[in-house]
């Protein structure tokens, strides 16, 4: 991970540390092809934790991001909450 703002291309010096990691785990991976380096933004909040609610300001509107590094792992739940809130049933978990 680098702190680059949105700036989205990736660096020699970021592939360079995930794949010395990876070949530290699978040595092997040393004689695979790179076909081409991807980089997406993970948005946060300062407090690092996700924003997943309605916003006051805009009449129908629903928040769900600022999951930083988790978001692929808090998709499923976060979308079900997303559901809950749409459909005005109450939450499976705390939204505070």
């Amino acid at each position: 991970m680098e702190s680059v703002g949105f700036d989205k291309r990736s660096t020699v010096a970021g592939v360079q540390s995930i794949l010395s990691a990876a070949f530290g785990v699978v040595s092997s991976i040393g004689s695979a092809t790179l076909i081409r380096a991807w980089a997406g933004l993970r948005p946060h909040v300062p407090d690092e934790v996700p924003l997943i609610g309605p916003q006051p300001a805009v009449s129908g509107l629903i928040l769900a991001t600022g999951h930083f590094r988790g978001g692929i792992l808090f998709g499923a739940i976060t979308g079900r909450l997303v559901q809950e809130l749409i459909l005005g049933v109450p939450a499976s978990i705390p939204l505070d």
